[in-house]
């Protein structure tokens, strides 16, 4: 399989395998696509089949379509649309800054009145650049999430989890595949598995994939996985 370049790839590949009913590739490429694209219906709607049927194989009843949280039918900003939006909050407000430093004579050297109209706008100005510095820690604190505990997707039909010696877990039950996960640790090739941001065992690492990397998923065999190749890089 190709290199998956962009959205419509990804979501091409993605809804695939969704038809093949290998979902674990399926979600792993339509959140792949739903990160590039927050607010693409079909996305939406493809990655909520292929996590309704997720929840369904593992035993959960569910009267939804599926809980991605992106796209469709909502305002969903991608990475890089987040951080324009929060440099362009804080650049308000920067001006908003340089307005009040004007009126009292730091720039100009002398000091200005300040009628209502004027003093109410000033604050606007001036929230408008906290709400930018907000939405800038919010996305920074998701970066800083996702680098070290980044977001992964089961690949195998069931992912046993271990303790970290390796030895079984009897009490803990096997990932599904197309389950949503957090990675932290690794070793002799294990990783440790999160969920809600709680260890929940070590996993093999050949039983997931970061998201991150979704365009570089290369299944380990295209013609007994089954996956079809044609038009994957539209």
């Amino acid at each position: 399989m190709p290199a998956l370049n962009g959205a419509t790839a990804l979501y091409n590949a993605g809804s695939d395998a969704l038809a093949q009913g290998q979902l674990g590739e399926a979600v792993l490429f339509l959140r792949g696509a739903a990160r590039l694209e927050p607010r693409a219906a079909d996305v939406a709607r493809n990655l909520s089949i292929a996590e309704a049927r997720v929840a369904l194989s593992r035993g959960e009843v569910t009267d939804r379509a599926g809980g991605n949280g992106v796209g469709g039918s909502g305002f969903y900003l991608s990475s890089g649309e987040g951080w324009l939006l929060a440099t362009l909050l804080m650049a308000i407000g920067a001006a908003g800054m340089a307005w009040r430093w004007r009126r009292a004579g730091v720039i100009s050297g002398r000091t200005t009145r300040e009628t209502r109209p004027r003093r109410l706008m000033r604050r606007a100005l001036d929230a408008t650049g906290v709400i930018g510095l907000f939405v800038a820690a919010l996305l920074a604190a998701a970066a800083l999430n996702e680098r070290y505990f980044p977001e992964a997707v089961v690949l195998g039909a069931s992912l046993p989890l271990a303790a970290a010696s390796g030895q079984p877990l009897p009490d803990a039950p096997a990932l599904v595949a197309g389950e949503r996960v957090r990675l932290a640790g690794e070793r002799e090739g294990l990783v440790e598995i999160r969920l809600g941001g709680t260890s929940v065992g070590w996993g093999r690492v050949s039983g997931v994939w970061r998201v991150r990397d979704a365009a570089r998923y290369t299944p380990p065999s295209s013609t007994e996985r089954g996956v079809r190749r044609e038009g994957l890089d539209g």
